[in-house]
Parts: C-alpha cells; structure tokens; sequence
C-alpha cells in the first residue's frame, strides 16, 4: 500500500511539473508579448512624435501662405488703384487727340 500511495504522489507530481513547465512556457510567451507590445507603443510615440512635427511645419506653412495671400490681396488693390489713374490719362489723352482731330478738320476746311 505503501508503494500505491508513493507512485500515486510521484504520478501527481509529474502532472504538477508538467503544469508548471507549461505555466513557464505560458509568461514566456506572455513576455515576449509583452515586449513586442512595448516596443509596438515606443513606435507608435515615435511615429506620432514624427506627426507633430509634420503638423508644426505645416502650420508654418499656412501661417506663411496667409501672409503672402494678404500682401498678394494688398498689391492687388494698389494695382487697381494705379490703373484707375491709368485708365483717366488715356481718357485724357483720346480727349485731347479728340479736340486735335476736330481742331485739324476745321483747320483743312478753312483752307
């Protein structure tokens, strides 16, 4: 009996062994996965590292687009302003060819 009783714990040992082997090889496998996990996050920090300063520049962009928009508006005014006077000196000017050519047609008919 004594012998039934030593193969019988020895029996439940080996299972409590093999338990555990495969409990080591369960937080091995957990370990890796946690490491692959943490090294998952370190990238995605990086890439959103690498987001933030895409994002910087491209708010510089804009900031810089606005100002050129503004002084291209600025500009586009003065130029509106300078072809108002533009466009009163040549009504000036077919005026005054206007009075010549009327001046110059009395001046043949007199002849």
């Amino acid at each position: 009996m004594d012998e039934q009783i030593l193969k019988q714990i020895l029996s439940e040992l080996r299972d409590l062994k093999q338990g555990q082997n495969e409990l080591k090889d369960d937080v091995s496998g957990l370990k890796d996965d946690v490491s692959g996990l943490k090294n998952d996050v370190s990238g995605l920090k990086d890439d959103v590292s690498g987001l933030k300063d895409d994002v910087s520049g491209l708010k510089d962009d804009v900031s810089g687009l606005k100002d050129d928009v503004s002084k291209l508006q600025n500009g586009q005014k003065e130029m509106r302003q300078e072809l108002k006077y533009i466009w009163d000196d040549i009504k000036k000017i077919d005026s005054r060819l206007t009075n010549q050519e009327q001046e110059t047609f009395i001046l043949k008919r007199m002849k």
